[in-house]
């Protein structure tokens, strides 16, 4: 039976918990980029992105 591995950390403000979340939008949205969707291109990305790092940052 495998161990449920660590507790989560209540930190979810530290850099090492928001350079992951980052990460993660970084390459959902790289894959929702090369769907070429209408309305999601480059401008939708950065924008996306500048708004996620504002929140994560304040």
């Amino acid at each position: 039976m495998a161990s449920p591995g660590p507790a989560p950390s209540s930190d979810c403000g530290s850099a090492e918990n928001i350079d992951w979340r980052l990460i993660a939008l970084v390459c959902d949205m790289d894959g929702i980029c090369m769907l070429s969707m209408p309305d999601v291109d480059d401008v939708a990305f950065n924008r996306h992105l500048s708004v996620m790092i504002e929140k994560e940052l304040g």
